[in-house]
């Protein structure tokens, strides 16, 4: 073979063979019969579990899973397996996942924000009669107004009235002003930040605002200088200054797949004319034209073009 590896047929054959034979002889001892036995008993016991007992399988699974397989382990046992599910509640939920009436109950950590101490000083004065009561009775200490605002959030007091309710309530208890007042899609927005089993896409959440909107699919197949329109989370948001002015370089993700966008200068003068605000989180809609970046990856972009905006859904 020359220096950059190319070789005749042969000596490429002979390489290969080489290989092959690495391979087969490496297959003799690093996947022994006891080590296929042992992973068909495992296969077969999960997937009799699954089949006959399918709430105490996944309340078992989740119990040992990390907040990014939630969502996954939600939707596969929900839609195939025909689980239910009781969200975070204050007089239910526990330290770890239970079942209550033959439905998985969400534990308190399942909540990002909320650590074990604090779940266990919830757990340990259970049950409550009201949100004051809950107030009067916790540690402060432990479940201090970081906690409680993240506990407002996941909605665990909705038994006792609405999260602007619950809010109101606290900020007499503390003497202070109500300020995370919010409607109810921006509830859902931030409740989906901190349970991400919960989370809705753009188009559960704003089906009457979804015409024109294409699919990712549909975005590839369009050509270079079409108009597009997408809708999504913004996942990630770059300002970027230059000497030819300021622009937009941001991630929009619908669903699992995620839109390159980019808004030049033009564009983002507009928007700041016009007072319009994004950050990380921002349910929006983007109408651009499709592109290609310096990286020849498809993108979409919006000048001053006519038809072209970035609107939050909010």
């Amino acid at each position: 073979m020359d220096s950059k590896g190319y070789g005749s047929k042969e000596e490429i054959e002979k390489v290969a063979n080489d290989i092959w034979d690495q391979l087969k002889s490496f297959g003799g001892y690093a996947f022994p019969k006891a080590h296929s036995t042992a992973y068909s008993l495992i296969a077969n016991a999960t997937q009799y579990l699954k089949k006959y007992y399918p709430t105490e399988f996944f309340c078992a699974l989740l119990q040992q899973a990390v907040d990014t397989e939630y969502l996954k382990i939600y939707n596969i046992s929900k839609n195939k397996y025909k689980v239910k599910y009781i969200n975070p509640s204050i007089n239910l939920s526990k330290e770890t996942f239970t079942f209550h009436k033959n439905k998985i109950v969400w534990s308190l950590p399942s909540i990002k924000g909320i650590g074990e101490k604090a779940a266990i000083e919830i757990v340990k004065e259970q049950p409550y009669k009201s949100f004051e009561d809950f107030f009067n009775r916790v540690n402060k200490r432990v479940v201090n107004i970081r906690v409680l605002r993240i506990l407002i959030t996941a909605n665990v007091f909705r038994k006792f009235g609405t999260r602007n309710k619950i809010y109101k309530q606290l900020a007499q208890l503390r003497k202070d002003t109500p300020t995370e007042l919010h409607n109810t899609d921006e509830w859902k927005v931030l409740a989906g930040e901190i349970m991400p089993w919960v989370k809705q896409t753009v188009r559960d959440m704003f089906p009457e605002k979804m015409g024109s909107v294409i699919t990712y699919d549909e975005f590839l197949a369009k050509p270079l200088k079409a108009r597009v329109v997408v809708a999504g989370f913004i996942t990630a948001l770059r300002l970027v200054k230059s000497k030819r002015g300021n622009m937009y370089i941001l991630k929009v993700t619908d669903s699992e797949a995620s839109f390159s966008v980019v808004c030049w200068n033009e564009r983002y003068k507009i928007m700041k004319e016009k007072n319009i605000e994004i950050e990380i989180g921002t349910p929006v809609k983007v109408s651009g034209y499709k592109s290609l970046s310096h990286m020849d990856e498809d993108q979409i972009a919006l000048g001053d073009e006519s038809g072209s905006y970035i609107k939050p859904l909010l």
